[in-house]
């Protein structure tokens, strides 16, 4: 089991989505920012590092969810998810393919890789996004 901290970027009430590169497991799907923990890491200061290390931009953390397991054929992991926002605006794709922000109701729609669904889900209910969901 791995694992994972990725981050719920929020900004005027949209969601940061990123859509994975074609070289990787689970490719074209979209996903929430982020990355393995390193050994003797904090999870805040991994999901910080991650960021900077995939998009170039600075974040803020807010509220951490509940985390969950999924298991891939080739990989288990325990993701993280972090609310959070932005603190640099200028994004560059380092290991994605594309980026897109997306209004709470039009996440279920996205082709989200399979632990990503299961934080959309979350977010429906999270009292952290209350009156942002559609």
């Amino acid at each position: 089991m791995i694992d994972v901290v990725c981050a719920v970027i929020i900004r005027s009430g949209r969601v940061l989505c990123a859509k994975r590169g074609v070289t990787k497991a689970r490719a074209n799907q979209w996903e929430f920012p982020g990355g393995k923990i390193d050994q003797g890491e904090k999870e805040e200061e991994a999901l910080i590092r991650e960021i900077f290390e995939e998009l170039g931009v600075r974040i803020r953390i807010g509220t951490r969810l509940e985390s969950l397991e999924h298991e891939y054929p080739d990989i288990a992991i325990r993701l993280i998810p972090f609310i959070a926002s932005l603190e640099s605006e200028d994004i560059v794709l380092a290991e994605h393919s594309d980026v897109y922000w997306a209004g709470f109701a039009e996440l279920a729609a996205l082709n989200f890789s399979e632990a990503d669904r299961k934080v959309v889900a979350m977010l429906r209910t999270h009292p952290s996004t209350q009156g942002l969901v559609g």
